[in-house]
């Protein structure tokens, strides 16, 4: 009964707005390159109601035909749909970081071909939104990219959250870009001229078609320090719970309690988004674990309580 309570508790809170940083301002001086993103493959629907639902990490894949650039599986959303769609859940949300990687899935696609429609769509957005500046090409306020060797900026600094700062406000409400996106692009696609919108990808990613595979190379990437790891789980809805504790946790997947500080996951992706209420405690966990390898600490990856202590043991 008390575990029906809390899934019950966590779907409710999994469902209601975040809070700041996406829902961790404890962890407001995290690098956003150190942070851990709950994400989701967007197909065949806005990606405005993933968001809502409260991921913050999406997967997007672009299909391209005659005259159009769309998202795979629905041919009548328009690369400019979905970023009105994301620029929207942007203006409209308080203090999130929203992380978003493009794939270009039928034919090669530079970054330069869709800077135009984003600086378009980033100026009508900008001329919504109270306390913005005149827009200039390139300089999309709602967007936080990174280049170079630049030191990177944190979850709090780039979305404006210190509670100890005062913050301005006109007739009575907060104003100004309260969120950011940060906008990757995968392999499948180039970025010739260095898009002044686009971040590369900060990460390594592991996207296997089964578990054993997927095993073999979250335990290899584990065993490399070499910075953050992006895990996608094909086929969600057909793993327990157990079997993602088990990628995690055990000796054969990551064994997250014997990584090095330099080990740690940017996202983890489902392409069904079953189990939110394990989803959410699991983004909590490895907020907490990212944030304590940052600071030069030392952490256990907190236990789920969505499966039992002689599952936990065996792990």
């Amino acid at each position: 009964m008390k575990l029906i309570c809390l899934l019950l508790l966590l779907q409710l809170l999994y469902t209601a707005a975040k809070g700041p940083c996406n829902g961790h301002p404890e962890q407001r001086h995290l690098p956003v390159q150190h942070a851990f993103y709950l994400g989701t493959r967007v197909y065949k629907t806005d990606p405005f109601l993933m968001l809502d639902k409260g991921f913050r990490y999406l997967d997007i894949d672009l299909c391209e035909g005659p005259g159009s650039i769309y998202l795979c599986g629905d041919k009548d959303q328009t690369f400019k749909d979905i970023f009105h769609s994301l620029l929207t859940f942007t203006r409209e949300s308080i203090e999130q970081v929203i992380l978003v990687r493009f794939n270009a899935i039928t034919t090669e696609l530079d970054t330069g071909r869709l800077d135009p429609i984003i600086d378009e769509l980033c100026e009508t957005h900008a001329s919504m939104t109270q306390g913005t500046d005149e827009y200039k090409k390139g300089e999309c306020p709602f967007i936080y990219a990174h280049h170079g060797n630049s030191p990177w900026r944190s979850m709090g600094e780039i979305v404006n959250y210190d509670p100890e700062m005062s913050q301005w406000e006109g007739d009575g409400e907060l104003v100004g870009v309260r969120s950011q996106l940060i906008v990757t692009y995968s392999n499948t696609m180039t970025d010739y001229n260095q898009s002044p919108h686009f971040t590369p990808v900060f990460w390594r990613s592991i996207e296997e078609e089964n578990m054993k595979e997927t095993m073999i190379a979250v335990h290899s990437a584990c065993n490399k320090p070499l910075g953050g790891i992006g895990l996608t789980l094909r086929h969600f809805d057909k793993l327990s719970i157990s079997d993602v504790e088990d990628v995690l946790m055990s000796k054969d997947g990551c064994h997250m309690d014997d990584t090095l500080s330099r080990v740690f996951f940017n996202y983890v992706s489902v392409d069904n988004t079953h189990d939110t209420p394990y989803l959410l405690e699991l983004e909590d966990r490895m907020m907490e674990v990212n944030y304590a390898k940052w600071m030069g600490e030392y952490t256990s990856m907190p236990p789920s309580a969505f499966i039992n202590e002689r599952t936990r043991d065996e792990l």
